[in-house]
Protein backbone atom coordinates (compact mmCIF):
# COMPACT_ATOMS: atom_id res chain seq x y z
CA UNK A 1 0.00 0.00 0.00
CA UNK A 2 1.29 3.34 -1.25
CA UNK A 3 2.80 5.85 1.83
CA UNK A 4 -0.05 8.19 1.17
CA UNK A 5 -2.99 5.66 1.63
CA UNK A 6 -1.35 3.99 4.82
CA UNK A 7 -1.09 7.50 6.59
CA UNK A 8 -4.57 8.26 5.25
CA UNK A 9 -5.51 4.95 7.04
CA UNK A 10 -4.05 5.63 10.06
CA UNK A 11 -5.88 9.25 9.96
CA UNK A 12 -9.06 7.81 9.54
CA UNK A 13 -8.28 5.25 12.46
CA UNK A 14 -7.48 7.30 14.90
CA UNK A 15 -10.03 9.26 14.30
CA UNK A 16 -12.55 6.77 14.27
CA UNK A 17 -11.10 5.62 17.62
CA UNK A 18 -10.90 8.71 19.47
CA UNK A 19 -14.31 9.43 18.76
CA UNK A 20 -15.20 5.65 19.65
CA UNK A 21 -13.67 6.44 22.86
CA UNK A 22 -14.88 10.26 23.82
CA UNK A 23 -19.07 8.55 23.41
CA UNK A 24 -19.32 6.92 26.52
CA UNK A 25 -17.90 10.31 28.07
CA UNK A 26 -20.50 12.38 26.64
CA UNK A 27 -23.31 13.23 28.96
CA UNK A 28 -25.91 14.67 26.73
CA UNK A 29 -29.03 13.41 29.42
CA UNK A 30 -29.75 10.87 26.81
CA UNK A 31 -32.66 8.05 28.03
CA UNK A 32 -31.20 5.87 30.38
CA UNK A 33 -28.25 7.86 31.05
CA UNK A 34 -27.01 9.60 34.06
CA UNK A 35 -28.18 13.46 34.00
CA UNK A 36 -25.06 15.74 33.51
CA UNK A 37 -24.75 18.43 36.35
CA UNK A 38 -26.42 21.59 35.65
CA UNK A 39 -25.83 24.66 37.77
CA UNK A 40 -27.65 27.80 37.26
CA UNK A 41 -29.34 30.53 39.91
CA UNK A 42 -32.62 31.04 41.80
CA UNK A 43 -34.40 34.08 42.22
CA UNK A 44 -32.30 35.70 44.47
CA UNK A 45 -29.21 35.05 41.98
CA UNK A 46 -27.88 31.99 44.33
CA UNK A 47 -25.96 29.04 42.55
CA UNK A 48 -27.72 25.73 42.80
CA UNK A 49 -26.97 22.69 41.28
CA UNK A 50 -29.19 20.08 40.06
CA UNK A 51 -27.42 17.42 42.38
CA UNK A 52 -29.31 19.26 45.14
CA UNK A 53 -32.47 17.28 44.29
CA UNK A 54 -30.96 13.91 44.49
CA UNK A 55 -33.06 11.40 45.82
CA UNK A 56 -36.32 13.41 44.12
CA UNK A 57 -38.12 12.68 40.92
CA UNK A 58 -37.46 15.68 38.67
CA UNK A 59 -39.10 16.96 36.33
CA UNK A 60 -36.72 19.61 34.69
CA UNK A 61 -38.02 21.83 31.89
CA UNK A 62 -36.02 24.32 29.48
CA UNK A 63 -37.59 27.02 28.46
CA UNK A 64 -37.48 31.09 27.95
CA UNK A 65 -40.34 33.71 28.27
CA UNK A 66 -39.68 34.50 24.59
CA UNK A 67 -40.61 31.11 23.13
CA UNK A 68 -44.45 31.11 22.66
CA UNK A 69 -44.84 26.85 23.08
CA UNK A 70 -42.79 27.13 26.57
CA UNK A 71 -45.18 29.98 27.58
CA UNK A 72 -47.92 28.07 27.35
CA UNK A 73 -46.20 24.99 28.93
CA UNK A 74 -45.63 26.99 32.41
CA UNK A 75 -49.58 26.87 33.79
CA UNK A 76 -49.49 23.53 33.37
CA UNK A 77 -46.10 22.78 34.71
CA UNK A 78 -46.98 25.32 37.72
CA UNK A 79 -50.56 23.27 38.21
CA UNK A 80 -48.65 19.56 37.94
CA UNK A 81 -46.30 21.27 40.96
CA UNK A 82 -49.05 21.84 42.81
CA UNK A 83 -50.73 18.69 42.35
CA UNK A 84 -47.78 16.45 42.80
CA UNK A 85 -45.02 18.83 44.17
CA UNK A 86 -43.42 17.91 47.59
CA UNK A 87 -40.59 15.87 49.29
CA UNK A 88 -40.61 13.21 46.76
CA UNK A 89 -40.78 15.34 43.58
CA UNK A 90 -40.42 18.79 42.01
CA UNK A 91 -40.67 20.22 38.76
CA UNK A 92 -37.66 22.14 37.89
CA UNK A 93 -38.47 25.10 35.09
CA UNK A 94 -35.32 26.51 34.21
CA UNK A 95 -35.44 29.11 32.45
CA UNK A 96 -32.94 30.41 29.44
CA UNK A 97 -33.48 33.85 28.84
CA UNK A 98 -30.72 35.82 28.61
CA UNK A 99 -32.49 38.97 30.27
CA UNK A 100 -32.34 36.48 33.54
CA UNK A 101 -34.33 36.34 36.56
CA UNK A 102 -36.34 40.03 36.55
CA UNK A 103 -38.22 38.72 32.71
CA UNK A 104 -39.16 35.53 34.43
CA UNK A 105 -40.21 36.87 37.54
CA UNK A 106 -42.68 39.40 35.21
CA UNK A 107 -43.61 36.26 32.96
CA UNK A 108 -44.64 34.72 36.44
CA UNK A 109 -46.28 37.43 37.61
CA UNK A 110 -48.59 38.00 34.03
CA UNK A 111 -49.00 34.46 34.29
CA UNK A 112 -50.31 33.92 37.71
CA UNK A 113 -47.56 31.26 37.98
CA UNK A 114 -47.38 30.38 42.10
CA UNK A 115 -46.00 27.02 42.88
CA UNK A 116 -42.74 26.91 40.66
CA UNK A 117 -39.36 28.20 41.98
CA UNK A 118 -37.94 30.57 39.71
CA UNK A 119 -34.91 29.63 38.11
CA UNK A 120 -32.54 31.02 35.35
CA UNK A 121 -29.73 29.92 33.48
CA UNK A 122 -28.52 33.40 31.70
CA UNK A 123 -25.52 31.65 30.06
CA UNK A 124 -27.71 29.18 28.43
CA UNK A 125 -25.62 26.68 29.11
CA UNK A 126 -27.81 23.98 29.94
CA UNK A 127 -29.05 23.75 26.62
CA UNK A 128 -25.78 22.52 25.53
CA UNK A 129 -25.04 20.48 28.45
CA UNK A 130 -28.42 18.43 27.52
CA UNK A 131 -27.83 18.66 24.02
CA UNK A 132 -31.24 20.39 23.50
CA UNK A 133 -32.01 21.45 19.79
CA UNK A 134 -34.47 23.55 20.58
CA UNK A 135 -37.08 24.55 23.74
CA UNK A 136 -38.82 23.69 25.32
CA UNK A 137 -37.10 20.17 25.85
CA UNK A 138 -38.66 17.98 29.22
CA UNK A 139 -36.73 15.70 31.34
CA UNK A 140 -38.01 13.14 33.59
CA UNK A 141 -35.43 12.29 36.59
CA UNK A 142 -35.06 9.55 38.65
CA UNK A 143 -33.93 9.92 42.64
CA UNK A 144 -30.68 8.28 41.42
CA UNK A 145 -30.45 10.85 38.54
CA UNK A 146 -31.10 9.18 35.51
CA UNK A 147 -33.57 10.39 32.41
CA UNK A 148 -36.19 8.15 32.19
CA UNK A 149 -37.83 9.98 29.77
CA UNK A 150 -36.68 13.37 27.22
CA UNK A 151 -39.34 15.23 25.33
CA UNK A 152 -38.72 17.95 22.58
CA UNK A 153 -41.39 20.53 22.28
CA UNK A 154 -44.48 21.68 23.72
CA UNK A 155 -46.30 18.76 26.14
CA UNK A 156 -49.94 18.42 27.66
CA UNK A 157 -48.63 17.76 31.17
CA UNK A 158 -52.01 17.30 32.60
CA UNK A 159 -52.27 14.56 29.84
CA UNK A 160 -53.57 11.12 31.90
CA UNK A 161 -50.63 9.15 30.82
CA UNK A 162 -47.93 11.89 31.75
CA UNK A 163 -49.02 12.52 35.38
CA UNK A 164 -49.69 8.75 35.51
CA UNK A 165 -45.75 8.22 34.64
CA UNK A 166 -44.55 10.81 36.98
CA UNK A 167 -46.98 9.35 39.83
CA UNK A 168 -45.29 5.66 39.08
CA UNK A 169 -41.76 6.93 39.12
CA UNK A 170 -42.44 8.55 42.66
CA UNK A 171 -44.20 5.77 43.97
CA UNK A 172 -40.83 3.50 43.12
Amino acid sequence: MPLHLRIAFAVVVLCLSHSALATPERRDAAVGAAMPELCFEDQRGKRVCLSQWRGRVVLLNLWATWCVPCRHEMPQLDRVQAALGGKQFEVIALSVDKRGAPAVANFYERAGIRKLALYVDPTVDATERVSARGIPITLLIDRRGVVVQRVSGPVDWEADDKTAAIRKLIAK
